[in-house]
């Protein structure tokens, strides 16, 4: 499923979508990060069966992304008042993103 979402991703190209620039496949070696993932469960499920499973052949999926200089956050922070916050606009955008 991940690798599809990858081939979708690899294949858009406009200037206001973060850009795909490779994808690449690693497996860790064996028994890698078992004693911490077992750990990280009891603390977040103590009381109940384990609701996360994971396995010791896993492999991890890398996606490298174009670097972007300008962030939401930061366009957030500049537009703080209501008027410039066009309704229209960020309902146009929001389409584009979904």
């Amino acid at each position: 499923m991940a690798l599809k979402e990858v081939r979708a991703m690899a294949q858009l190209d406009h200037a206001h979508i973060v850009g795909y620039r490779g994808t690449w496949i690693e497996k860790p070696p064996d028994g890698w990060q078992h004693d911490a993932d077992v750990e990280m469960l009891k603390k977040i499920q103590p009381a109940r069966k384990y609701l996360m499973n994971f396995r010791d052949e896993c492999v991890f999926i890398y996606i490298q992304m174009q670097l972007c200089n300008y962030s939401l956050s930061e366009w957030l922070k500049e537009n703080t008042l209501p008027s410039s916050r066009n309704l229209t606009r960020l309902k146009g955008w929001f389409k584009q993103i979904v």
